[in-house]
């Protein structure tokens, strides 16, 4: 699983319910922590699209942050569903 993680900065984790996205998250902190890495749970951020607020992710015990949307390059996705492109200067 975290096989090929040497550098990395950003895991998106998808799910449809809460309680498997909270299974992914605490197989993903064991199998980090099995390989020497872990995970800030300070910077660490959730966001749910179209659904409803179930119950908080955890990180070990601390809660992981609900945030409203999520920017990856030049795209802009919002917990409402929808997605943008920016322009940035080159």
């Amino acid at each position: 699983m975290l096989k090929y993680l040497d550098f990395t900065d950003d895991i998106v984790l998808v799910s449809s319910k809460y309680a498997h996205i909270q299974n992914k998250t605490n197989r993903l902190v064991g199998n980090a922590g099995r390989v020497g890495l872990e995970l800030n749970a300070h910077k660490c951020k959730v966001m749910r699209m179209n659904t409803r607020r179930e119950g908080k992710v955890m990180i070990g015990r601390e809660e992981a942050k609900d945030d409203k949307e999520f920017v990856l390059g030049t795209t802009v996705t919002k917990e409402s569903g929808g997605t943008e492109y920016i322009m940035r200067n080159a």
